[in-house]
């Protein structure tokens, strides 16, 4: 029998104080969308297609989401965040934009402002728009279309209404410069299973689902979705061969490091590696003429986490590590792909949008009107997640589920602080419009939903929506869930795993049928869209009003009067770490302020000299050397010294090999300052 430690009832009472308190200095804004009627597409004599990557890092000083006060607002960048966007239209029919996002997750009210900010330019409608996340928990939070994720996801309350506009107008333009580019192309898929590479980190909960193979050893290692599936998309170049435009990925990781550990700088965590690293090998192997697109999505990602080791906790360089290694899977998968390809693929989707408070049951599946977090929420996941000491202490500790009275719509939760819990986060505020998405690509067919999905739910998912095709003779093959696409609410689990409370289950806001509730959409919008009866019905508009506050930088105001020269603030100084740690080279200098500072633009590069005159940009393996690759940090020292300016640092990581040559920073133009260079130094 466990052992169960009372915490003091005064414990609850100064906790419950300081989360009020901590609400407070939050306005009220309101952000309408409306629905619009995109260009009328046009009949094509062949498929075609067109990708871009659109840098989305933002100013520092935003927080980051996923780890909630476990976490810390960015001090700068390494590995930028990323939109990768894929742009897909049929010979007949309507396109598809394919939109992943190094983020937490989609968002409703950004995912819907693109669809507006895109419909005068370009064909793509609002149904046949995805934005998927990578789920990196170094990203910025806070632009959620709903409150309760805004006031808890990240280490820091309410809505950014600029982060929020940032996201939706670079996203916006870079599908509108895909639809302008749009090229022939051609479209195929492939899959394959990796194993050792992720493990269950909820394997207890895991283990209660009936339905098991239990003729084969079960371990946390086979425990996952092993599947790989990659939609690969071909362009014609101007040489009249196609060759690799894009990737459009999903694979179970879960990418969660805690971003303290990684400095605190925006990254996208090991699946940033995954697509940089592929998109290099993809550049290098085809001789391209254009930068690859690999967008990296989750699966069935809930109860998974990467794994690095035992009692690894781990940095950037086992973020590279990891994601080398599944990057040779993806690469030789993507390989296996050459002359498979076809220029015909079917493009179709469907779509529904539904408010969950008015609309809670579905096919005799009720799922709970009142929704609520459990106890052990508030203790973080298992594994490499966000647990901490309180994690181990009843009832917060995971597998501490009601024994009784779970005959109401929570079942076996216990409801975190009871009845005082809609005091700090109201009814209201937990999202409740649902918007559900099928889409066939091809061969394919993607279920895109909002939540983080466990790895068996997913598997039941599309287990059940295949069967439902292959019913109905559609000739799709691969039935591919989806998890924290087009929104975000958190996590949801098969009925056996939420039964017995660990994190996930604790974590799934609308109760124990929800899985149930979802499969049955799911089956019900493929059969759909197989017997040709596709759901396009959304609202004309929608408003969305949320708790805010600003953390963006504020515009210096006149630059005249702020903007002094580009300065040095000292040499470059070479720091040799410990063998386990990375060595790097740093240099401190003063610029415009973190609102000019633009990150999301190229700002650092390194060049190399023999002779300490002659300067050419440095490529390490054919790649350069800059702030959009892997190895440049940039962090905010200070945000306003004596000079009127920001104090910044970039360090160089994963140095080559000493060859007694000169390099240098070299700092891209800001505002009305031309390029800047530092000393060089001997390496």
């Amino acid at each position: 029998m466990r052992n169960r430690v009372r915490i003091p009832g005064y414990f609850w009472i100064i906790a419950f104080s300081l989360l009020l308190i901590s609400c407070g200095g939050t306005h009220l804004v309101h952000i309408p969308v409306v629905h619009k009627t995109p260009l009328e597409p046009v009949a094509e004599r062949t498929l075609m297609a067109w990708g871009v990557n659109v840098d989305i890092t933002p100013p520092p000083g935003i927080p980051l989401a996923g780890f909630s006060s476990f976490s810390c607002k960015a001090k700068g960048v390494r590995n930028k965040i990323m939109a990768h966007i894929i742009y897909i239209k049929p010979m007949e029919g309507k396109p598809v934009a394919l939109v992943q996002c190094d983020l937490l997750s989609g968002s409703l009210l950004v995912h819907h402002k693109v669809g507006e900010l895109i419909a005068d330019q370009t064909d793509v409608e609002l149904s046949g728009l995805v934005m998927a996340g990578s789920h990196t928990h170094s990203a910025p939070g806070n632009y959620f279309g709903a409150d309760f994720y805004n006031m808890n996801a990240s280490n820091k309350m309410g809505f950014d209404q600029k982060l929020y506009e940032f996201f939706s107008t670079r996203i916006a333009e870079g599908i509108i410069e895909a639809y302008k580019h749009r090229k022939p192309a051609r479209i195929g898929s492939g899959g394959i299973e990796i194993y050792g590479l992720t493990a269950n980190r909820s394997f207890p909960a895991y283990m209660q689902n009936k339905d098991l193979d239990r003729t084969k050893p079960i371990d946390k290692f086979s425990a996952i979705n092993p599947l790989m599936h990659i939609i690969r998309i071909d362009c014609l170049d101007n040489d009249g061969i196609y060759k690799p435009l894009a990737a459009f990925v999903n694979f179970s990781i879960h990418p969660n490091t805690n971003p303290i550990d990684l400095g605190g700088v925006y990254n996208g965590d090991v699946s940033a590696y995954v697509e940089r690293l592929t998109a290099n090998r993809i550049s290098k192997r085809y001789n391209l003429s254009w930068e690859p697109v690999y967008a990296a999505a989750n699966a069935t990602h809930a109860d998974t986490n990467p794994w690095y080791g035992k009692g690894v906790d781990e940095d950037f360089s086992d973020l590279y590590r990891l994601g080398n290694e599944i990057s040779e899977k993806a690469f030789e998968c993507f390989t296996k792909m050459d002359g498979n390809l076809k220029d015909n693929g079917k493009i179709e989707y469907s779509v529904k949008e539904l408010d969950i408070f008015e609309n809670n049951t579905f096919e005799r599946i009720t799922v709970a009107k009142n929704p609520k977090v459990g106890w052990p929420t508030l203790g973080g996941a298992q594994g490499r997640g966000r647990q901490n000491i309180l994690s181990y202490f009843p009832p917060i500790a995971p597998g501490c589920p009601r024994i009784i009275f779970t005959h109401g719509e929570q079942g076996h939760k216990r409801p975190a602080l009871g009845p005082l819990q809609y005091l700090l986060n109201p009814r209201k505020s937990f999202p409740h419009l649902l918007f559900l998405q099928v889409l066939r690509i091809g061969d394919t067919v993607i279920m895109a939903l909002p939540w983080e999905i466990t790895n068996h739910l997913g598997k039941r998912i599309s287990d059940e929506a295949k069967k439902e095709g292959e019913l109905l003779n559609w000739d799709a093959k691969s039935f591919i869930v989806m998890s924290c696409s087009n929104d975000y609410w958190g996590y949801v689990t098969t009925p056996e795993e939420y039964q017995v409370q660990w994190y996930e289950g604790s974590s799934n806001l609308y109760g124990p049928h929800t899985g149930d509730f979802i499969k049955a959409h799911m089956v019900d919008m493929v059969k759909r869209l197989a017997k040709g009866e596709a759901s396009h019905q959304l609202s004309d508009k929608w408003l969305f009003s949320l708790k805010a506050r600003e953390y963006f930088p504020k515009d210096s105001g006149n630059k005249k009067d702020t903007v002094m020269k580009r300065r040095m603030h000292s040499n470059p100084i070479f720091y040799s770490l410990k063998k386990e740690e990375e060595s790097f080279w740093s240099f401190k200098w003063y610029d415009v302020g973190p609102w000019d500072i633009e990150l999301h633009s190229p700002l650092v590069s390194v060049e190399v000299s023999k002779d300490n005159t002659e300067w050419k940009p440095l490529l390490l393996d054919g790649v350069p050397v800059n702030d959009s690759g892997l190895d440049i940090a940039i962090t905010c020292e200070k945000k306003k010294t004596k000079y009127k300016m920001g104090l910044y640092n970039v360090k160089w990581y994963n140095l080559p090999a000493r060859d007694g040559n000169y390099y240098r920073f070299v700092f891209q133009p800001r505002l009305n300052l031309a390029v800047f260079y530092s000393p060089s130094f001997m390496w």
